[in-house]
């Protein structure tokens, strides 16, 4: 057990330092690591000489408007970002400022322009299977991906893509058939769901080979038989 008139004294110590940097008007990526805040852990977010950090790097800003670095910088070079916001986001008393890490976050990717496939798989959304549709992170890639979108509009993709860039279709069959189940994701796997029938309509796909690809999932007969439904109509063939 910490004594307090010993974390009474380092704090001090700490508003020396802090206001000598402030003084000498030193950018927050230097200060990051000279508070030894590159060796706190996931937990970083918790710490109180971050929040101070955070503090000084708001108001350096201000002092310097000119001055670009993003005050994210230092998190992403000395630790994995998504795993202290993960961390962060169990703990109700760091909820928010993880939710402000995990923005920036995304506008660094943003501004790098990395592909929604890609950032996909730096959420490891990958990794979560069947789950996928009703995650919380799901909901920040889908952001991401209509910023991008809006932002790159040359090399605009869809949501389907980006599933399809990190898992095959009859683990996303087995995906959607577990988000309907879902209310709050029932009507995003139905859109889904449609959207995978109008790619196969492109790729002319056959429906023996659509059987044999998707054979084990429970729905795949019921997906299929939609699937040349709507062929018949589009070549007009109701018979």
């Amino acid at each position: 057990m910490k004594c307090p008139s010993m974390e009474n004294a380092a704090s001090t110590i700490q508003t020396k330092k802090i206001q000598g940097y402030v003084a000498n008007n030193e950018s927050p990526v230097k200060v990051f690591k000279w508070l030894d805040l590159d060796n706190v852990g996931d937990n970083l977010l918790s710490d109180t000489l971050f929040t101070k950090w955070m503090k000084y790097a708001k108001n350096f800003k201000h002092k310097n408007p000119k001055y670009q670095e993003s005050w994210f910088k230092p998190i992403r070079m000395y630790y994995d970002p998504q795993r202290v916001i993960k961390t962060a986001m169990t703990d109700p008393s760091t909820l928010k400022i993880a939710k402000l890490v995990q923005r920036e976050q995304s506008k660094y990717w943003l501004d790098e322009k990395k592909p929604p496939r890609t950032v996909f798989h730096f959420l490891d959304l990958d990794k979560i299977g069947e789950k996928t549709l009703a995650s919380s992170d799901f909901k920040v890639w889908a952001k991401y991906l209509n910023d991008f979108n809006q932002r790159y509009p040359k090399e605009k993709t869809t949501m389907l893509d980006g599933l399809m860039g990190n898992y095959i279709e009859r683990v996303l069959l087995r995906m959607f058939d577990a988000a309907k189940k879902d209310p709050s994701a029932e009507k995003l796997a139905t859109n889904l769901q449609n959207a995978l029938i109008n790619k196969w309509i492109v790729a002319k796909e056959k429906p023996a080979y659509l059987r044999g690809l998707l054979d084990g999932v429970p729905t795949s007969d019921k997906m299929i038989a939609r699937y040349v439904e709507k062929l018949k109509a589009l070549s007009g063939n109701t018979s």
